[in-house]
């Protein structure tokens, strides 16, 4: 992709008034504070000269350097060195043009990509697509991404303000575009509150999804029910109400596991037991494989443990341990 495009350009001093600002077409919004744009045009004035289009009538559209013109405008500036393109340049020869411009700025946050894509889907093939602009920004090529980041575009400001500012990370901006408005908007401003990373932000989103499935409730009850719990929490910290609303999610996703260790736990107080002698089930309590470490610093310490060890090995709590449901059974026919 590399249009001899800057041959075509004219320089030319050109008064904003005579600027068609109606004409957005081209315009990527960041979604986000260009303080630092401010300062900088405050400071030193326009370093880059903006691109501009000549339309069909003769008027000038901006292609890009949109906040730096609206910038001029606003504080009176007479007039304006541009870069002009002439009007026999094709809409997709244009695209062309405001990919470059873009990719040779700042890194183009998850927001300004799905602009970017959605426009050129109303201008360009797949296969055009796939092949000439995703490498470039960055996005996997395949037909089901495309579509999310079109669904993506198509939010509103509070969720590609979220994306833009990296507050939901990309890969859960493009997972929540297909769930319910109201439960996408719900996640949005919890994931904004708690400030977690991307791939605790991935696990929340994830579980939300599977307790939904598993309780055949809609997304936006679970995120009800959820915030109904948290709030009861004591914890404030962001990162310690992250750890409440992960282990909530344990608790519903898992529900038996959660039982299960809570009943392992409970009898291993029970046995008293030192702290360096210590119980461990296998992983999720699947499989026959348990463990047993001892710490110790010399011999008569050993022996005191392997005794305590044996005491405990003969006792009913272990076999509660390992077969709980065995040990119900038994304790119901007793009482029977």
């Amino acid at each position: 992709m590399n249009p001899e495009v800057p041959a075509q350009c004219t320089p030319l001093r050109i008064l904003p008034k005579h600027l068609d600002f109606s004409q957005e077409h081209f315009r990527i919004g960041r979604f986000k504070s260009r303080e630092d744009l401010v300062a900088s045009l405050e400071a030193f004035g326009m370093l880059h000269p903006p691109l501009l289009w000549t339309q069909a009538d003769g008027t000038l559209a901006i292609l890009d350097g949109f906040e730096r013109l609206h910038w001029a405008k606003n504080r009176g500036t007479r007039e304006v060195l541009s870069l002009v393109l002439p009007p026999a340049l094709s809409g997709n020869e244009l695209w062309r043009i405001r990919v470059q411009t873009l990719l040779f700025g700042l890194p183009l946050n998850p927001a300004q990509k799905a602009q970017v894509i959605h426009r050129l889907s109303s201008q360009f093939s797949f296969e055009q697509i796939h092949t000439e602009f995703l490498p470039l920004l960055h996005v996997p090529g395949r037909p089901e991404s495309l579509k999310s980041w079109c669904l993506l575009a198509h939010q509103d400001h509070e969720v590609l303000g979220a994306a833009a500012r990296e507050e939901i990370s990309e890969r859960v901006a493009l997972e929540l575009v297909h769930w319910e408005p109201e439960a996408m908007k719900t996640m949005v401003r919890v994931l904004t509150e708690l400030q977690c990373s991307a791939s605790i932000q991935w696990e929340l989103v994830e579980r939300i999804k599977e307790v939904a499935i598993r309780e055949a409730l809609p997304r936006a009850r679970v995120l009800e029910n959820l915030m109904s719990e948290l709030e009861v929490t004591p914890q404030k910290h962001p990162r310690r109400k992250t750890q409440a609303l992960r282990d909530i999610l344990e608790r519903r996703r898992f529900p038996r596991l959660k039982e299960r260790e809570a009943h392992f736990e409970t009898l291993l107080k029970k046995g008293a037991l030192p702290n360096n002698l210590r119980i461990y089930p296998p992983p999720f309590f699947e499989g026959r494989n348990w463990q047993m470490h001892i710490t110790f610093s010399n011999r008569e310490q050993l022996v005191e443990l392997l005794s305590t060890s044996t005491r405990f090995a003969l006792s009913p709590l272990l076999e509660e341990m390992m077969n709980p449901l065995a040990s119900k059974s038994t304790k119901t026919q007793g009482r029977s």
